[in-house]
């Protein structure tokens, strides 16, 4: 789990204010169950260490609807207002007031959970007369799993304050049947936080050129190779590039060719959306949401002989969603699906042509300019460990020679003053563009795009798990990938686009599978076509690691990966899509 940021961590003065609540006795242990809280929370970058439990779902109200999933005590919805106490960060700014978001009301409000049952489940506490609190799970039999408190919480006020907001939650192996809060006071609870509990997240894809589809995998590890996909409904002359899931219900698909984005339902694949990109000429480069969902962000280039760079947010707390340009010179390579990433604290760190940008909500302004050496085309990619205190950048078309061969690094704090560290490739190791990092930040899984220039030969499709410490001394170890994944016209003295590489890397929220897709195409004359995907179970574990060929679209007209990208459905996902 991800540690609250820096800049949201209260004043010393504030945490003395709190120290009854947060000086509460031990809580109590049932059989394996662990509990957390009551501890501070603003956002859900607050929720405590060792509390999450692979991808988790966050029941945030802010649709006026409850998550089917979850059963509920007589409560009600209370919308924005004077007196509602949501989470601070639901209306997009984390200011002390939680009256621009939505909460749920109640005396004693209990949360009951279907099948499967969730391992981890926690709320937060916003709001109520001062009064003793408890907090208790429940295991699969309804049976009690302990409890925390009684906490003495409420600052006495109804008007929407944040500071007293306490998160509360249980992990236990065998299941979680309810949660809930007891008090001789009314409440307001928000932020319902629960495990998927199961199988791998879903996941979708996109295969720009083979066959244009958008695709979902609702079990991604499930009878491999031959995983179960659905094809989304998109408009005829739809070429999905970038991708991104938008909450747990909807996902969004970028036109490569036109200034557009595809908003599909997911639960129902013939329901689709068209947003027109205002300020784009189309919808190539990088497309990724944030994590509270709100925004969403597009960056690219224009078409034509001279490009130049495209950028524009979109906020989809309104319908529809508002289209705002980004600053000028923030320019991604068409064909680069993964420069943007974001860090917990819903930072965006953007690899462009001219460098690496960071932007804070609502991505109008570069806050930071982090200092990267200036070479042609530099940086592709942008990743970050789960935790945003470390960032690592590709540089897949400046990498000509073995002076410039590397993965470079930085670790926060972050600013204009940070140093990059080069990681080394292997002599016999260039273009490398897509990474993925490991759940703890400990590896990551990198992979060649392209080979330039043409006195390099050999297979693009490479890939390699790279190790802490990440200098020099990094070891790198080459996963084995199955046959066919070149393509058929692949060979030594074969043109840059005749044997395929990898475009686009997503790592599970567990690690135990990974993704490798992207860099083929029916349409190009003389390129590798139908190219399958690779599934790498247990990718970070060199003892249980094999990979094998997954063909995408199997079953259609044209099927293969396409020159298209892969996302799991994010590790923490709001029940409704956006804050």
């Amino acid at each position: 789990m991800h540690p609250m940021p820096a800049f949201l961590r209260s004043t010393a003065a504030t945490f003395a204010l709190l120290a009854p609540a947060l000086l509460a006795p031990c809580p109590a242990l049932a059989a394996d169950a662990v509990f957390f809280g009551p501890t501070p929370y603003l956002s859900a970058a607050d929720t405590p260490d060792g509390f999450a439990s692979g991808a988790m779902a966050i029941e945030d109200f802010e649709d006026g609807s409850v998550d089917s999933r979850l059963v509920r005590s007589t409560s009600s919805i209370t919308p924005p207002g004077g007196i509602t106490d949501s989470v601070d960060a639901d209306d997009g700014a984390i200011d002390g007031s939680g009256n621009g978001g939505t909460s749920l009301f109640g005396a004693s409000i209990r949360i009951g959970f279907t099948e499967p049952l969730p391992s981890a489940a926690g709320m937060v506490w916003t709001d109520g007369a001062a009064a003793d609190v408890t907090f208790e799970a429940f295991g699969p039999d309804g049976q009690s799993l302990g409890s925390v408190g009684p906490v003495p919480l409420g600052d006495g006020s109804i008007s929407g304050t944040t500071a007293e907001d306490r998160f509360f939650g249980a992990r236990h192996a065998g299941g979680i049947s309810a949660i809930a809060f007891t008090s001789a006071a009314v409440m307001e609870i928000d932020h319902v936080q629960y495990d998927a509990a199961g199988a791998v997240e879903p996941a979708i894809a996109s295969t720009l050129e083979d066959g244009n589809l958008a695709l979902l995998l609702p079990t991604p590890d499930g009878n491999l190779p031959s995983p179960a996909q659905t094809a989304l409904a998109l408009p005829v002359d739809a070429r999905p590039h970038g991708l991104a899931f938008l909450g747990a219900r909807s996902a969004l698909f970028s036109d490569f060719a036109q200034p557009r984005l595809f908003r599909v339902a997911l639960d129902d694949a013939g329901t689709v959306q068209t947003i027109a990109l205002s300020g784009r000429s189309n919808g190539n480069g990088s497309l990724a949401v944030e994590p509270h969902g709100m925004y969403a962000l597009s960056i690219g280039e224009s078409n034509g002989a001279e490009r130049v760079g495209e950028a524009v947010v979109l906020n989809f707390s309104v319908d529809p969603p508002l289209v705002t340009p980004m600053p000028a010179g923030l320019r991604v390579r068409g064909f680069v699906t993964a420069a943007i990433d974001f860090a917990p604290d819903r930072r965006a760190f953007v690899c462009h042509v001219n460098g690496v940008s960071v932007l804070r909500p609502p991505y109008t302004a570069i806050d930071i300019a982090l200092p990267f050496p200036p070479v042609l085309a530099s940086p592709s990619m942008c990743r970050l460990t789960r935790d945003g205190t470390r960032l690592f950048v590709t540089r897949m078309l400046s990498e000509t020679e073995p002076t410039v061969n590397a993965i470079r690094t930085t670790a926060a704090p972050f600013s204009a003053a940070s140093t990059f560290v080069e990681i080394p490739a292997p002599p016999d190791v260039q273009g490398l563009g897509p990474m993925a990092v490991s759940p703890d930040g400990q590896a990551l899984i990198v992979g060649q795009q392209f080979l330039l220039p043409p006195a390099f030969a050999g297979a693009r499709a490479r890939a390699f798990i790279v190790r802490a410490p990440f200098d020099e001394n990094a070891t790198w170890t080459e996963i084995e990938l199955p046959p066919g994944v070149n393509g058929s016209s692949c060979s030594d003295d074969g043109a840059v686009d005749d044997c395929p590489g990898f475009e686009h890397i997503e790592v599970s929220a567990d690690g135990s599978l990974a993704i490798l897709t992207g860099n083929s195409s029916s349409e190009l004359a003389g390129a590798a076509d139908a190219v399958p995907a690779v599934f790498v179970r247990n990718p970070f574990d060199d003892a249980t690691r094999s990979a094998v060929a997954v063909q995408l679209a199997p079953e259609a007209g044209t099927p293969g990966r396409g020159a298209g990208g892969v996302r799991f459905r994010p590790a923490r996902i709001f029940g409704d899509g956006f804050e």
